[in-house]
């Protein structure tokens, strides 16, 4: 038998198998799924149309729980509110809170006042029509466990089933004073009611009494079993059409209410209706299926793209990309196989290429975040060298020279011309200001070259700490969180001063740390150099950077930097941090990611707050405590 015969066969008996074993499935598992779904919301309909009747109870019962728990019925049934009468019972009471039974006992079971009205809430009956309007003193409606409590449930009455309330007439802080007497409301269960109750539902229910004619026999199980699960019972009438019934409990317990419902059995028919296509559905694609397969059908497939994916898994599982598949074949197959060789080759090439760049690309950041950091400090220097330029510009030690010149015009008589002439006597004075301006411009010029040299120091550490990541190990030292600030401040406090940016450096703590000096005070110099260009940036007016130290109740260091520049969109605070982001024109995006960074390497962290554009900005660096600090601690990459 040839292996194409033997492959239509093999489909053949597939195809039957599967046929079979559908039907099976379908008419044995789908359908009943089907009848137990209906099912299911055939009780959930009956359980819907029974809440929607409790719902209706609770209404009842919080309507009297409003009425009997207020001091004006509870000074009424007293006798001493008269004017309640007149006031709350007037004409189209209880209709307008749609009641047809309105009782209001005093403490001794005497009725006070009472009403009752028709089915529709249209005619008045006699109260004694209702035996509840002259229920004896001793009777259970009357008496209550607390003053909280009540009876509340369905019973029958003269003129049909009602839903009752009786709850205690209680002043309003139910607690404040004993029962003075019974409110009672009731509603009937009569035509209106079914129609409110089958609109809300959207199922045609109905209730019965308990021995009315009308009900159907069917419900009789129903009304035989115990309350729980047990008491829901459904019946199949026919293939079109369920009849689900249930029971009520009677506000004495001693009965019970049959509550029915009618539903289309929608849900078998659909699921009969999509077997039976699905049926044939599947007769039509399995014939499809078959014939394509066993015409397209190739010999002898299946082993060439095994040992291929087999190949495949198994670079996968070591990434070796040095393994080659066997390609001898010349059909489609050898030319894959040669094919996916090729495609390893440029992927081993690619990879190396990968490696390569991503150390380039290493040694580029880390270029990148010592330039950034230098750049900062190089502007500190720059200002500190223009300052100095201003100085000896506008400085007056040129006019030492004219002064020499003058005493060798008069060197042959200089005691006269110095004691005499009108020029010379001046020349004492002259040269005491000169002195004196001398000693200010000095104090000066020496104020600069002393930021110059912290600032070029600055610049040796940055160098210092950057060679130091190419060692293993880094070693924290001993400093005072102050001393911190005090350096990164006057880095570029003479940038500030000339800029007319109000700046404040307010020291809380006298704490120490154990940590790289070097980094975090690269930190704060990044921060305040964001925080001046921040208000720079905002234009004329107030311009202000608060520069606080501070520890925290844990021995925690924070250092804050708050400034009153342009802020920050709330949508950009996540993404500050984040390298390359930045939100200056020509801004690289270092600076911050670079601090991050930082920060985290010496286990500390890093916040921002803004209130948004024109409203400022607050940078928080909090640092461990020195118990906490870790001795050695790798540098960063």
């Amino acid at each position: 038998m040839t292996l194409r015969t033997k492959v239509i066969a093999l489909l053949l008996c597939v195809y039957t198998v599967a046929t079979v074993v559908a039907l099976i499935v379908q008419q044995r598992i789908i359908l009943p799924q089907f009848h137990r779904l209906e099912r299911a919301d055939a009780l959930a309909d009956l359980d819907r149309c029974m809440k929607a009747i409790q719902s209706e109870q609770e209404h009842l019962g919080v309507l009297a729980r409003d009425w009997g728990g207020w001091d004006d019925t509870y000074n009424y049934v007293q006798g001493k509110n008269p004017a309640f009468e007149a006031s709350n019972f007037t004409q189209n009471f209880p209709e307008s809170i749609r009641l047809n039974l309105a009782l209001f006992y005093d403490d001794q079971g005497k009725l006070v006042w009472g009403r009752a009205l028709a089915s529709g809430f249209t005619d008045e009956v006699p109260l004694q029509d209702y035996a509840l309007s002259h229920l004896p003193p001793e009777s259970p409606m009357l008496r209550f466990a607390n003053n909280d409590s009540r009876h509340l449930g369905i019973t029958q009455t003269e003129h049909g089933l009602m839903i009752v309330a009786a709850r205690p007439i209680t002043p309003t802080e139910i607690h404040n004073g004993p029962a003075k007497g019974t409110l009672i409301y009731g509603r009937l269960v009569d035509d209106d009611f079914i129609r409110t109750l089958r609109s809300n539902t959207e199922v045609q229910v109905s209730v019965w009494l308990p021995a009315d004619k009308s009900l159907p026999s069917e419900a009789a199980p129903a009304l035989a079993s115990s309350f729980g699960l047990a008491d829901r019972h459904i019946v199949e009438r026919n293939s079109a059409e369920l009849g689900v019934y249930g029971v009520v409990p009677t506000l004495d317990g001693s009965g019970r209410i049959p509550v029915g419902i009618s539903l289309p059995r929608k849900i078998t028919q659909r699921g009969a209706a999509a077997v039976n296509a699905a049926i044939w559905l599947l007769l039509a694609v399995g014939a499809c299926t078959a014939l394509i397969v066993m015409v397209s059908m190739r010999a002898m497939v299946l082993g060439p793209v095994a040992a291929l994916a087999s190949h495949a898994t198994a670079i996968a599982h070591d990434s070796d990309l040095t393994r080659r598949v066997e390609a001898n074949s010349r059909d489609e197959f050898g030319e894959l196989a040669r094919d996916f060789n090729q495609m390893m080759e440029r992927l081993s090439s690619t990879q190396a290429a990968l490696v390569e760049a991503s150390r380039r690309a290493g040694q580029a950041d880390v270029a990148a975040n010592v330039l950034h950091n230098i750049g900062n400090v190089l502007n500190a220097v720059l200002v500190s060298r223009k300052t100095l330029s201003d100085i000896v510009n506008a400085s007056r030690m040129s006019d030492v020279a004219r002064l020499s010149e003058l005493l060798s015009q008069h060197d042959h008589d200089l005691v006269r011309f110095l004691t005499e002439d009108q020029r010379g006597k001046l020349i004492p004075g002259f040269v005491a200001q000169l002195a004196e301006q001398w000693q200010r411009e000095k104090g000066q010029m020496e104020t600069e070259l002393t930021r110059i040299d912290e600032s070029l120091s600055h610049i040796r550490d940055v160098m210092e700490a950057q060679r130091a990541t190419a060692r293993p190990w880094s070693v924290l030292e001993p400093v005072r969180a102050g001393d911190i600030a005090k350096s990164a401040l006057a880095v570029l406090a003479a940038s500030l001063d000339r800029h007319g940016i109000r700046h404040s450096l307010d020291i809380r703590t006298d704490s120490r740390l154990k940590t790289d000096r070097v980094t975090i005070m690269q930190v704060l110099v990044n921060l305040l150099t964001n925080a001046k260009e921040s208000v720079l940036a905002k234009g004329a007016g107030d311009r202000a950077i608060e520069f606080t130290v501070d520890a925290d109740a844990d021995g925690r260091t924070t250092y804050r930097v708050t400034d009153n520049g342009l802020g920050i969109q709330p949508d950009k605070l996540a993404s500050l941090f984040r390298q390359g982001f930045t939100t200056k024109e020509k801004g690289q995006g270092l600076g911050l990611h670079y601090s991050m960074l930082a920060v985290q390497r010496l286990g500390g962290d890093i916040k921002v707050h803004s209130d948004g554009p024109g409203l400022g900005a607050t940078f928080t660096v909090s640092l461990p405590a020195p118990q906490q600090a870790e001795q050695p601690r790798k540098a960063a990459a």
